[in-house]
């Protein structure tokens, strides 16, 4: 009997430090409204800009103050001539598909 109880308990102990599969899950939000779009540059209301918050990570974000603090980006850089800015992105940072 011992000896069973062991061999149980040594399989549960393989099969829990096995990794498991990655597996397709839903996410359900509730909204008062419906979002008009979920592409962040054609985005107006209020509900299309929560869902876009919980699926895109922007370069920069505003604190409680509403100062511009790092999101993807670690520092930015305005150019000399003020016509354009460089981004410098935090390391590590994937897209959804683990690419760089």
């Amino acid at each position: 009997m011992k000896r069973w109880s062991f061999l149980a308990l040594l399989l549960i102990a393989i099969l829990a430090a096995l990794p498991a599969q990655i597996q397709a899950q839903t996410v359900t939000y509730a909204a008062g409204a419906d979002p008009d779009s979920l592409d962040p540059a054609n985005a107006e209301s209020n509900p299309s800009e929560a869902i876009n918050r919980m699926i895109y990570e922007n370069l920069v974000k505003f604190d409680p103050k509403l100062n511009l603090v790092p999101g993807l980006a670690e520092k930015w850089e305005q150019a000399k001539d003020g016509m354009s800015w460089t981004f410098f992105l935090r390391k590590g940072v994937k897209f959804h598909d683990g690419t760089p």
